[in-house]
């Protein structure tokens, strides 16, 4: 009906309320943090890889709907987000290595 609406809203902003003070508790702990950190430096190679691998998957007809599948796509999305942040960080390494050489 047309008061659904409101009422799942009024529930959503409940949760999120809940979970930014959920959130703001755990900063505090170090593994927190950490683990926070690890996916929010790689936010973008995740990005890439997670669109990668699930069309590869859905051309292959390996649904991601279901949870076997999900679970290889999440690992190898991970496992290629961290490989795509080793290779583009040696490479700004690199490049940056090079401009600061070449100036002196």
């Amino acid at each position: 009906t047309f008061f659904d609406r409101y009422i799942i809203a009024i529930v959503n902003m409940a949760m999120i309320a809940c979970l930014a003070v959920l959130l703001d508790k755990l900063k505090k702990d170090n593994w927190f943090v950490r683990f926070t950190s690890w996916f929010g430096i790689r936010s973008l190679e995740l990005y890439l890889c997670h669109v990668s691998v699930r069309r590869i998957l859905n051309l292959t007809g390996h649904y991601t709907s279901y949870v076997k599948y999900e679970m290889v796509m999440l690992g190898v999305t991970m496992v290629g987000a961290w490989l795509l942040h080793k290779v583009t960080t040696e490479i700004k390494w690199d490049k940056l290595q090079r401009l600061v050489l070449s100036q002196h």
